[in-house]
């Protein structure tokens, strides 16, 4: 994971309670926070108006069954330290109980 961490690619992983577990540099930037200040926050912090949980709950059961890679496209909002609001398409990887997702602005 020290490798994902140290990424300019904003890349964020939550566990199955919507912590965020992984922070890379590049998300940390885009945020305007410190990793250590993202790891460990739930997601709700940062993206706005999505119940990410609920979206991606089915894949989450699917792929604990098939142990398989599972991939959403999801359009939404960050919300960054000073408030200002930034569009996204975050690129949600689940497998196991581990969900990725993959931040591009829109």
């Amino acid at each position: 994971t020290e490798a994902l961490s140290s990424l300019q690619e904003p890349i964020l992983a939550i566990d199955e309670t919507d912590k965020v577990t992984l922070c890379s540099e590049g998300m940390a930037a885009l945020l305007g926070y410190p990793r250590n200040e993202v790891i460990g926050q739930k997601l709700g912090k940062f993206i706005l108006g999505v119940d990410y949980l609920a979206l991606v709950e089915p894949q989450l059961r699917a792929s604990r069954r098939t142990a398989t890679i599972l991939h959403r496209n999801i359009e939404c909002t960050l919300r960054n330290r000073e408030g200002a609001e930034i569009p996204v398409r975050v690129t949600v990887s689940v497998a196991g109980a581990v969900g990725l997702g993959i931040v591009k602005r829109r």
